[in-house]
């Protein structure tokens, strides 16, 4: 389902920033998808789809960068 998919995104994000990879390029790689998709023919209906929309996923990876910011700091990895 889509909530799965988002609490995926969610433990991944943090399961990043814990190994020392850079949280903040999950956003960007879900921009780089989004505009793939865009020009591919992602048109699907959301009301159809299993995962969420890209510019979903893309609020959602922005609203939890502090949590996974945190995450990374205490990881050791230099900015």
């Amino acid at each position: 389902s889509r909530l799965q998919e988002s609490e995926a995104d969610h433990i991944g994000l943090l399961y990043m920033a814990r190994a020392g990879y850079d949280p903040r390029e999950a956003v960007a790689f879900w921009q780089r998808f989004a505009e793939f998709n865009k020009q591919h023919g992602g048109d699907t209906p959301w009301f159809l789809r299993t995962h969420p929309l890209d510019t979903t996923r893309v609020s959602q990876l922005e609203e939890l960068m502090p949590e996974a910011m945190e995450e990374y700091r205490r990881s050791g990895a230099t900015e």
